[in-house]
């Protein structure tokens, strides 16, 4: 196995330093010297120096021939450099073949000048404090030293720990650095060595003794026992530190990589660091929770070089598109489970050395670089997560970086369930001078409980924060260029781009896509920046796309926007403000605060929304650019210019209209080139005058009677002119139409009055509303306001009633008995029907007639009591899908459950049959609202019930092989539906509906023809067509009583009449034996406008 082996003593293994004294194991013929049992073995205690003087007087030759040792084979014999080959100090060599295997203690320590090489296999077999490669810097006395070594691990290295899950500590170490000297060398995992660790909070390396040299760890190190460490520094490494090997820690609250001693050169990772582990399913399909992990790479010592996290320099998205260039690097990733402690943490921990500490600046200026992917995301519910996080402990112990952060064309993902989800945490005494953004940093709160294809709210959800800075740290710029999107989902919850608590912020650029998002029926506030803390002016500069309210503080503050697109209000403070917006798409408010202020608006920009006035002054210049006054809101100034090709589009609020909604205290000039138009957005119920203009002197280019055909409403009558008392004020008196006035029909012309308190509490439904032109527009909008009127649920009580009842009325005749003592009876029978229907009502006036399609199955089973008496059974289930004729804005759904009892008496050729039985319905609506780009669609869930019967009574006369069936029938149904009250459509079109009923009697006569076709001996083919007419005798129309749910009175707007003659016909072709009946039946009934269609198939069976 060894080389060099030239005498016997060099056969005797050293035990090295045991219980922190230098021990010799010395072979059985050194018998005279005291021996002492330590750990089961049998010692001799010496010095140093006696100890070698013995080895010397036995093989003289020993030191003379010191040297390497190398494993090629498989040995449990654990190595050391200071014995060498036996001989004295030397390197260790072990072969990719060789292997060693130890059932405790250390299988290879490095403890003197001299280098190991580890291609091979380690195994320590121990379960607790096992160690496989020890790199020790204490000398024989326990004392501190230098060692000068270079150590390469290209093999592998386990350590499997326990073989069940403890609670405790298991302390194993698959390379450990220990001792208070030095390693004066590099140590190198070469890619594809190995390192795993069992057991609770062990180690894949741990360096505790110094290093004065480089750091390289290319192996894959998985440890999986709860609170271990992939690799852990907690002294100084005086070069670069490199992790360029995957590190794989999946127990609960593990760290991956923890570099808590100082670091003189660069930290480069450009490999996979994940803690925890996502939850999944289990062969049986049993969820098997997620366990949480801690930060995947963490720094918290002193980097005097800076840090790269490598990669290709393309976002995930653009690799989708993109060809990564040949011979770039891979992305690195870090990667945690659930931490809220940042996946990437830069802040001192317990281990971490005293006083501040500092992140270097690397080549390109930066402290830390992000080219890969950092992650911190989440399966378990409720668990708040965060993706990075720099902080300090103390004034004493501050984190400070020289250069900026920069996420280089990398990822940075958070993504959080019903929980807050948070993109970058500048924690408590840190310095970040800057943050650039080139890459995708996205951070999302999503909510478990929402219907991500629809527009119904969850109950889950959380806040979204994109970078947050404490009151006590420090960041000076911002610049975004490609993607940051902060999402928060839920009803309550807040996206936040940028919360800065410290007021340090003085620069913001976007010229990406920027976005603070929250859903629409959210109560929440997106903002993009939250600057309100800072006293300090603030250069706030846009070029790209920029959504979500920016909050400034009392600086002098500058906004500028020169292209792109912005929506959000942006709130100033005290000081003296100056916003520019060019060549911009803004769709949001401009308040100021006290101070002075200049406010230009230019260069094609389409702005949409208002500007306040706080105290002090502002002058505003608006020049060759649209201005939409918007959302309730006005235009404040103290002078201002409107020139150019520049628009003004008015947008009046009659609830709030009590200022002017363009008010100017000293002198406003309006160029006559500029056009002015003007459209509703609020409720004005009556005739109304509003002060659309107010100046301390006002320069109108622009002729009043040119103003007054600005703008046109099929519903309102505008009207300009100039106050009669005061020529700075341009009025605009307001007139609506009533119902009457428009010639509305009676449903549209109630829903139309009595919607006006609903209406004013739906400003963008009521906007587009108004600003309809022609009778057929403003009609097709009220029109969807209104209640369903059609009897379609009427009429699908009957069709379920008539498909029940046909089913029995046309197979009652049953499977006849042809022998015996009750010949001419029939067999107990059971049946089986599934049937389907179509129907349609053309429109009737204001009732937009309806299509409805029915599903269904039924079965039941009857039997003969006498040989005149006959009953039974049946249970109906169908499904209706009624909807406006040809559109689909008001689709419903209706389940019907019947149940049903029935008897036939015979008497010779003539019957009688009776039918009665009862019906839960239950209905789903939806009602779509869609008036220009505008919509809204509220839901309706109700149930209700419907009751009924029939009674036939006819007689058979027979014409040679026909059979001739005349018969009267008369019917009645009373059908129930509950109130209830539509959600989720908003306050403008919410209905409340009353309880309402609804009956139908019926009575008329009919002829049924059949014949009988012989097959074979008692299977025939039956023959049978069939007519009816019927008169209703009642019938309720489909009235409807509702409220606007917002509020207003309640209204009844006139249903459908049913028509008072039906008529029907009919025909079924059916096979049938002495066993079995099939037969396919088909019908069509019409009345009126109404033309319906039965197709069913029928199986019956004697039992």
């Amino acid at each position: 196995m060894f080389g060099h082996q030239r005498c016997p003593a060099q056969r005797m293994p050293l035990a090295g330093l045991v219980d922190g004294r230098f021990s010799l194991v010395l072979s059985p013929f050194f018998r005279p010297f005291d021996r002492t049992v330590v750990r089961g073995r049998t010692h001799i205690y010496s010095s140093f120096w006696t100890a070698l003087a013995a080895s010397t007087a036995l093989c003289a030759p020993l030191v003379a021939h010191a040297g390497p040792v190398t494993v090629t084979t498989s040995t449990s014999t654990a190595l050391r450099t200071t014995t060498g080959d036996g001989q004295g100090p030397g390197n260790i060599t072990v072969d990719a073949a060789g292997s060693i295997t130890v059932p405790s203690g250390v299988a290879v320590t490095v403890d003197s000048d001299n280098d190991a090489t580890l291609n091979g296999t380690l195994r320590n077999d121990a379960q607790n404090n096992a160690i496989s490669v020890l790199i020790n810097t204490n000398d024989a006395n326990n004392s501190g030293r230098t060692i000068t070594s270079n150590v390469i691990l290209g093999g592998l290295i386990n350590l499997p720990g326990p073989t069940t899950a403890l609670a405790t500590a298991s302390s194993n170490f698959g390379v450990r650095f220990s001792g208070a000297g030095t390693f004066k060398g590099n140590f190198t995992g070469n890619a594809g060595s190995q390192i795993t660790v069992g057991g609770r909070e062990s180690f894949g390396i741990s360096i505790d003794s110094i290093i004065d040299g480089s750091f390289v760890s290319g192996a894959s190190i998985s440890a999986a026992g709860g609170g271990s460490i992939g690799i852990r520094s907690t002294r100084t490494v005086t070069g670069n530190f490199t992790v360029n090997g995957n590190v794989a820690t999946a127990g609960a609250d593990s760290l991956g990589v923890l570099i808590a001693g100082n670091v003189g050169g660069l930290v480069t990772h450009s490999s996979s660091v994940v803690t925890g582990a996502q939850a999944f399913f289990d062969s049986n399909s049993r969820r098997v929770d997620a366990v949480i992990g801690g930060p995947a790479f963490w720094i918290g010592g002193s980097v005097g070089a800076g840090v790269l996290l490598d990669g290709n320099q393309l976002t995930s998205v653009q690799e989708q598109t993109i060809t990564v260039p040949a011979g770039s690097p891979a992305d690195s990733l870090i990667a945690t489970e659930g931490s809220n402690f940042g996946a990437f943490r830069i802040g001192p921990n317990a281990s971490s050395p005293a006083g501040n500490l500092n992140i270097g600046i690397r080549a390109d200026g930066d402290s830390v670089t992000m080219r890969g992917r950092i992650q911190s995301a989440t399966s378990t519910l409720a668990k708040a997560v965060k993706a990075m996080n720099v902080s300090g402990a103390s004034t004493s112990q501050a984190t400070i970086l020289a250069g900026g952060i920069r996420n280089a064309g990398g990822n940075v993902d958070a993504v959080s369930i019903d929980a807050q989800a948070t993109g970058f945490e500048i924690g408590a005494f840190a310095t970040v001078p800057y943050f650039i953004n080139t890459g995708d940093f996205v951070v999302r709160a999503t909510d478990s409980t929402e219907n991500t294809l629809g527009t119904t709210a969850g109950s889950g959800g959380g806040s979204a924060f994109g970078i947050t800075i404490a009151s006590s740290s420090v960041m000076n710029s911002f610049i975004n260029t490609r993607t940051f999107t902060v999402d928060s989902r839920g009803r309550t919850f807040s996206a936040t781009g940028l919360l800065d608590n410290s007021g340090t912020l003085t620069f913001f650029e976007n010229t990406g896509t920027y976005e603070a998002l929250i859903k629409s029926y959210s109560n929440g506030r997106a903002i993009a920046a939250d600057l309100g803390r800072s006293t300090r002016n603030i250069d706030f500069r846009n070029s790209g796309t920029l959504r979500g309210d920016v909050i400034f503080g009392a600086g002098n503050d500058s906004f500028i926007s020169t292209a792109g697109v912005v929506s959000g209000n942006y709130n100033f403070g005290a000081g003296n403000d100056n916003v520019t917006i060019r060549n911009t798409v803004f769709t949001g408010g401009v308040d100021l605060g006290a101070g002075n202020h200049n406010v230009i608006i230019d260069g094609g920009t389409k702005f949409s929304g208002g500007i306040a006035r706080g105290v002090g002054t502002t002058t505003l210049t608006i020049q060759n650019s649209d201005v939409a006054i918007t959302g309730g809101r006005r235009i404040e100034t103290t002078t201002g210019s409107i020139t150019g090709t520049s628009t003004l589009d008015i947008s009046i609020d009659g609830q709030n209209a009590t200022r002017p909604l363009i008010e100017a205290t000293g002198r406003l000039v309006i160029d006559s080139s500029v056009k002015l138009t003007t459209r509703l957005s609020g409720l004005v119920t009556q005739s109304s005058t509003i002060t659309v203009i107010n100046a301390g002197d006002l320069q109108l280019g622009i002729p009043v009677a040119q103003l007054a055909s600005a703008s046109t409403s099929y519903i309102y009558g505008f009207q300009y002119r100039l106050a009669p008392t005061n020529r700075n004020q341009v009025l605009l008196d307001v007139t609506r139409r009533t119902a009457t006035q428009l010639g509305l029909a009676q449903n549209m012309g109630t829903v139309y009055e009595n919607s006006l308190t609903a209406l004013a509490a739906d400003n963008e439904l009521f906007s587009v509303i108004a600003a309809t032109t022609t009778k057929a527009g403003f009609e097709g909008a009220v029109q969807q306001l209104m209640p369903d009127t059609s009897d379609a649920s009427l009429y699908s009580a009957l069709r379920t009633q008539n498909l029940a009842y046909g089913v029995i009325r046309n197979r009652l005749a049953g499977i006849p008995r042809t022998s015996g003592s009750a010949a001419g009876t029939d067999y107990s029978s059971f049946w089986l029907q599934q049937l389907g229907s179509f129907g349609k009502r053309d429109p009737d006036g204001e009732n937009r007639g309806y299509k409805i399609y029915s599903v269904g199955i039924a079965t039941g089973f009857d039997q003969q009591f006498t040989p005149q008496i006959k009953g039974g059974m049946s249970l109906s289930q169908v499904w209706s899908l009624p909807d406006e004729k040809g559109t689909s804005d008001r689709p419903t759904r209706i389940s019907t459950t019947q149940i049903d009892f029935y008897g036939r008496h015979q008497n010779g050729p003539s019957y009688t049959q009776a039918i009665f039985g009862g019906a839960y319905n239950t209905y789903k609506s939806e009602r779509r609202v869609v008036v220009d780009t505008v919509s809204r669609s509220p839901l309706g869930n109700w149930k209700g019930y419907h009751f009924g019967g029939a009674v036939d009574t006819g007689t058979m006369i027979r014409l040679d092989d026909i059979r001739l069936t005349p018969y009267v029938r008369g019917s009645y149904i009373r059908t129930h539906e509950n109130g209830y009250a539509e959600r989720d459509g908003g306050n403008g079109v919410n209905l409340t509906y009353d309880a309402r009923n609804q009956d139908s009697m019926r009575a008329g006569a009919g002829l049924v023809a059949q014949r009988r076709f012989v097959v074979f001996q008692d299977v025939g083919i039956e023959a049978e067509l069939r007519g009816d007419v019927a008169r209703a005798l009642s019938g309720d129309p489909a009235n409807i009583t509702a409220r606007f749910t917002v509020g207003g009175p309640k209204f009844t707007s006139i249903g459908q009449t049913p028509d008072k003659n039906i008529f029907g016909l009919g025909a079924s072709l059916g096979v049938r034996d002495i066993f079995t009946a099939f037969s396919v039946d088909y019908d069509a009934e019409k009345s009126g406008d109404f033309l319906g269609h039965t197709l069913s198939a029928t199986f019956r069976f004697r039992f």
